[in-house]
């Protein structure tokens, strides 16, 4: 990789558009669902493509599917643009793995690995430093304190984004020198994260704050974007939470973010690792139909701080347990029958993709996905996220 290892050598906005990416969207690094044949896919289609590295994950997981996004990269000769072929890390797939490997598929886009922090703060960064070895241009953070990651992963050369759901971890993502895109996530995503903002309300504060730091000023009240405020702040900013449509893109864009942070969208699709029942139940809910909750993490005995709740499909087990979480905590930690019995059958119903009794993490973006949804390669969603232009341009139009 050719991007400077030190981040205070090039301005964060310049080491974003090093990546050359030719599409907005970003996948989300969905545990469970992204892993190396969707991040290609989006890659191929000119987006940034995560891989996602959960809490526990196996080093056959991370091998495998770090592998086979290395594998392809170097097989596109666009594992970062402009740079040399993908790292050395190790891989179990070769070029034909996964379709689209001709040599007619596209050569832009740029992919990455996203982690969680607060596994990381578990164990020592070692799930980072497994997954540097495989050289990803991006490495994308979230829930817990980026701070040592970020200085890891920033100093062996990665471009590093971290995300936020709320305006002090906006204002201290910001500070941070280490962190080169900020990633606001809204409390209508899907999956686990804070519920303390939606996503547009906290994108324009982002966007606010961003172009002030860039303008040198440092104001404790709520300064107005005007004249003299620079057009583009001191880091990107991308928007993530409740988009699954072009419309969903064409908002944020015109809004000033960097590019749209997508996740829901691509969890019935081809390339994803979900189960084909899960896929089916993300297709068939609709808008009202998630619910945010501890009680699945609570179920499983996951260890994931308080503060990060999950969104999920409301299904039986969260009915009867959401309203009740201090309840069923403290049944847990009593060992009581009827407790253990859930956490029995939680399990199993993970393991097998029953999705009435499994957490299915997805957004309320949900209710935009139709039952066409399920089994659409990656590559025929980017076309119709990344058609923002006559959408764009009709508001300019209508407004101008």
């Amino acid at each position: 990789m050719t991007m400077p290892s030190a981040p205070e050598s090039v301005p964060h906005q310049e080491r974003w558009a090093a990546l050359r990416l030719t599409h907005p969207v970003i996948n989300a690094p969905m545990a469970g669902a992204a892993g190396g044949a969707m991040a290609t896919a989006v890659r191929r289609s000119g987006g940034l493509g995560l891989v996602a590295v959960g809490h526990g994950a196996s080093d056959g997981l991370v091998s495998r599917e770090l592998g086979l996004a290395v594998e392809l990269a170097r097989a596109d000769g666009s594992a970062l643009p402009g740079s040399e072929p993908a790292g050395p890390g190790p891989s179990t797939a070769g070029p034909a793995s996964t379709p689209g490997a001709a040599s007619g598929a596209a050569r832009t886009g740029s992919w990455g690995v996203g982690l969680m922090a607060w596994s990381l703060a578990l164990e020592n960064n070692a799930a980072l430093h497994r997954a540097l070895e495989f050289d990803p241009p991006v490495i994308a953070l979230a829930a817990g304190d980026p701070t040592v990651p970020a200085a890891i992963a920033a100093r062996a050369g990665a471009v590093v984004a971290v995300q936020v759901g709320t305006a002090a971890e906006v204002r201290a993502a910001l500070a941070d020198p280490h962190i080169d895109v900020v990633v606001v996530r809204g409390a209508e995503g899907g999956g686990h994260g804070l519920n303390e903002a939606a996503t547009l309300p906290l994108l324009q504060y982002a966007l606010e704050r961003s172009r002030l730091t860039a303008s040198g000023s440092a104001p404790s009240g709520h300064a107005q974007p005007g004249a003299g405020f620079p057009a583009v702040g001191s880091k990107p900013v991308l928007a993530a939470g409740g988009i699954a449509t072009v419309q969903g893109v064409a908002a944020v864009l015109a809004a000033g973010a960097a590019g749209a942070w997508v996740g829901t969208r691509f969890l019935p699709c081809a390339e994803s690792l979900f189960a084909p029942r899960l896929r089916d139940a993300i297709a068939a809910a609709g808008l009202d139909d998630t619910v945010y909750t501890s009680v699945f993490d609570l179920a499983l005995g996951l260890p994931w701080p308080g503060e990060y709740g999950g969104r999920a499909l409301n299904n039986p087990v969260a009915a009867e347990w959401a309203p009740r979480q201090e309840e069923l905590r403290a049944a847990l930690e009593r060992h009581d029958d009827a407790a253990q019995r859930l956490r029995e059958r939680v399990t199993a119903a993970r393991a097998a993709g029953d999705a009435s009794a499994a957490p299915v993490y997805a957004g309320q973006s949900a209710g935009l996905v139709s039952q066409t949804a399920v089994g659409q390669s990656v590559a025929s969603v980017m076309a119709e996220l990344g058609a923002v232009g006559p959408l764009l341009r009709a508001a300019t139009d209508r407004w101008n």
